[in-house]
């Protein structure tokens, strides 16, 4: 026996499935990620291929059924559409980050409202801010790594308890997190972290506005948060959608 749902979702992923099917991936905020078949959706007389562009924000109805893995799309209709991030290859690009790190990082079918809304919040931004892509994107990789369970500690040495804005230089390892100058001798060091970088990381991670930052400063903040990441979860290998140009 199918059940009816009806929620809210963004559009992850699309694969062509036969002659006139897809197999869509969307990020519901009730119900986290769920495969749908839509048929027919190839057809041109189908309205719905339109509204299943990957990043549009839909409201959908399908037949759900436990026993299945690919549950049967009803009807979609858009929310909203963010036409800037398929018009600039900039926003673009941290835009199917956003979107990357949900599809391999998230399990399917757990609900995560917050973080739901965080998605739509950074597209709604990437489309429309003017500020620099990088800095959004940024911000919600913070967010994102606090919001699944590997946050970094800012405030205090992990291992002295030493408050790191006190510390000469910032140090990380990924066994113990950061640690301030003086303990930092006994142990595998990672990444360095100078005041200028430390500053940075800790108005992304406050959102304070930055007045100033180093274009470099900024990639080497998405390495770390990547490598941090990469430690914890075996299976990351990285964020293949900052790669493509």
């Amino acid at each position: 026996m199918s059940e009816i749902i009806k929620t809210q979702g963004v559009v992850l992923r699309k694969i062509n499935h036969g002659d006139t099917s897809k197999i869509i991936t969307i990020f519901t905020i009730d119900y986290g990620k769920v495969t749908v078949i839509a048929k027919g959706v190839k057809s041109p007389k189908s309205k719905m291929n339109a509204r299943l562009e990957t990043f549009n924000f839909v409201e959908l109805v399908y037949y759900n059924k436990q026993s299945r893995e690919v549950q049967l799309l009803s009807s979609v209709d858009i929310l909203k559409v963010f036409n800037s991030l398929t018009e600039d290859l900039t926003r673009y690009k941290y835009a199917s980050a956003v979107i990357e790190l949900i599809l391999t990082l998230l399990p399917d079918h757990e609900k995560h409202e917050r973080l739901f809304k965080g998605v739509v919040r950074i597209l709604d931004l990437l489309n429309k801010s003017d500020e620099n892509a990088k800095i959004i994107f940024l911000r919600f990789f913070v967010f994102f790594i606090n919001e699944i369970g590997y946050k970094i500690e800012l405030d205090f040495c992990q291992e002295c308890n030493k408050k790191l804005s006190e510390s000469g230089g910032v140090f990380y390892s990924y066994v113990e997190g950061l640690m301030c100058d003086d303990c930092s001798s006994d142990h595998l060091i990672s990444f360095e972290f100078n005041k200028e970088l430390f500053n940075l990381l800790i108005c992304l991670s406050n959102k304070n506005n930055l007045i100033s930052f180093k274009e470099n400063d900024l990639d080497f903040l998405i390495t770390f948060f990547e490598k941090h990441l990469a430690y914890h979860i075996s299976e990351f290998k990285g964020l293949k959608s900052l790669k493509l140009f």
